[in-house]
Parts: structure tokens; sequence; C-alpha cells
């Protein structure tokens, strides 16, 4: 009887072994987490810069640390793209402004990108607006220059004046917003429509029966901090991100400082954060179209007048309205 012996099967040296497997799904896996995937589809790469051109709306997007401006360039921070502002917003500017300045605030910069928005000033100034004819002719020049320098360009159309679609300067202000989606349609600029979007979200919260005034505005025209999210959002769209890179940046915007300031006697204010501002106004945006600060100065007004004379004008204000804001954001609006 023959004996047969029988030797394992070995695998050729190009085969993985499961070690080597593993390793490669752990490497592929976190090549996927890195940045470049994250900004995947964004338009802007890190390092480029981007000019924002405008007028107060673009100027306090830019002072203000929850204004549009910076809010952009936090969400394309944690999208993992590191881009720089240049901004250039003037208070009260018309297109006549932006035209005499764009060399020297936005070309000589050398930007990659250039955001330009105009026209409520040159529709709301009244003396001293810009008629149609030559609002064209300015914003047709403004592209032109930035693109025969290889500026790529994005337009937004122009925010509402006052929070209602039917006033005589936003029945005005439709013709300038119909020549910026054909300016851009033309030139295959990048358009970030917050104009219609203002007006889609005014109109949605006026049908659930809230006052409009200071929805997504401080005074009917610059816009509060949910405005200046509602631009941001618009702005990263058209720049090409996704959904979820869009709940990212929200997600960090709600982290962001804004400070609330109100009067007592003497002046008090107090550190939130975007989501503790749309939590304040969400309480009271049902009952009154003030902006924020004047309804929690109502509240905080009828607070003190309900204590003692010593206790409401003791050394401790500060310390009360801190309490008192507190209690509001953690009893949802329930005196």
């Amino acid at each position: 009887m023959s004996t047969s012996i029988t030797t394992p099967m070995h695998r050729p040296a190009q085969w993985p072994t499961r070690a080597s497997v593993a390793i490669i799904l752990v490497l592929l896996y976190a090549f996927t987490m890195t940045s470049p995937c994250k900004a995947a589809g964004i338009l802007v790469h890190s390092g480029q810069k981007i000019a924002f051109l405008g007028d107060s709306i673009t100027q306090f997007g830019w002072d203000q640390r929850s204004g549009y401006v910076r809010l952009v360039i936090l969400g394309l921070k944690v999208n993992g793209i590191h881009a720089k502002a240049i901004p250039a917003g003037v208070s009260g500017n018309t297109s006549n402004d932006m035209i005499s300045r764009l060399q020297t605030d936005v070309l000589n910069k050398k930007p990659d990108w250039m955001l330009v928005s105009c026209g409520v000033n040159d529709v709301w100034h009244i003396p001293g607006g810009v008629s149609l004819p030559l609002f064209k002719k300015n914003m047709t020049a403004i592209v032109r220059r930035a693109e025969n320098r290889g500026i790529k360009v994005m337009i937004l159309t122009a925010t509402m004046i006052g929070e209602n679609a039917n006033n005589p300067f936003n029945q005005k202000l439709v013709a300038y917003n119909a020549f910026l989606r054909r300016l851009a349609a033309r030139h295959h600029c990048l358009l970030a429509d917050v104009g219609a979007d203002m007006r889609n979200q005014v109109k949605k919260e006026i049908a659930k029966g809230r006052q409009p005034g200071c929805l997504l505005t401080v005074d009917g025209v610059h816009p509060n901090p949910r405005g200046n999210m509602m631009m941001a959002a618009d702005i990263l769209r058209a720049f090409g991100c996704n959904h979820t890179q869009l709940s990212t940046a929200r997600r960090a915007w709600l982290n962001v400082p804004w400070k609330l300031s109100v009067v007592y006697q003497v002046r008090v204010t107090r550190q939130l954060t975007l989501r503790q501002f749309l939590q304040l106004q969400k309480q009271g945006q049902n009952n009154t179209s003030a902006a924020i600060w004047d309804q929690v100065q109502s509240w905080f007004d009828n607070h003190l007048n309900t204590m003692p004379a010593v206790q409401r004008f003791a050394r401790q204000i500060q310390a009360q309205f801190n309490l008192y804001i507190n209690h509001k954001l953690a009893s949802g609006g329930k005196r």
C-alpha cells in the first residue's frame, strides 16, 4: 500500500494576506476622510482669494462675526477649504461707486474670485439712486473687467428693501434682479439668488402667521444672523456645496458668537451664539416685527418692573440680565 504525502498549497506571492487587506482598507478609509474628498465638488480651492464687493450689507458681512462674508469663509473652512476673504463692502455704495473703486479695492488685490452684491442702494436711495439703464451698464462693466483679469465671478441678486414684497422699492427691484440673472447667464457667472430666497422665506414665515419686519433683517434691509446664514448658504450652494457640506457649515455657524445689548439705566450686554439668537427670535416673532434686541429690551423692562425698586436699580443689573436670559433660553420663553 503506497502512501501519499500532501503539502499545503502555497499562495502566489502577489496574493495579499488578511493583515495586508486590513491595512489597505484602513488606508482607503483614512484617504476618504481627508479634506480633498471632504471638499469634493466645491469650486473654491484652498489658498484662493475671494473678493466680496458690495454695499453696507457686505461691509457688515465682514465687520460682524456673524456676517455672511465671515460665515462663507467659515463654511468653506469646516469643509476643508482654507480661502482668504478680501472685504470690499462700503456702506451706502451704488453701482456707480463700486465701478469707480473696482480697480483699487478688487482688481489690484488679484483675487481668484469676485462676489458682487449690488442693487439695494441703486433702488433705495432717493435722490441719488441709479437708473436701470445705467445700472445695467455699470454691472456689465464690472463683470467684464473682472473676467478680463481672469477672475471668476459670482453675482448676488439684491435682497429685499423692507420685508414686504409689494412695497414700491421691492416692485422696482424686480427689474434690477431680473437683469442680474440674465447677466450671470450671459457671462456664465455663478449666481446666488439671495433676493429670490429671501422673498420665499419671508412669504413662508408670513403664511405661518409670523410678523414680517425683522424676520431676516435688523431693520428691513440689513441681515440679522438668520439672514446672514441664508445668504451664506446660498453662496456656498452656488459654489457647489452639497447637502452634507451645507449641514457641516450650518453646525459650525450655530456656534458663532453674537452680542446682545440692551439698556436699563445702564447698558448690559450678553455674549450668545447664533443658536441662542434663533431660540430667542423664535420666542418673539409671533407677536412682534421688532428686532430681537428690541424684543428682549421689552421683555427685560417688564421683568424688572415687577421687582422692588431696590433690586431693580441694584449694581448687579448685569447679573440679573444674565440670569434672565438664561431663564428665557431654558424655559422656551415662559416668564
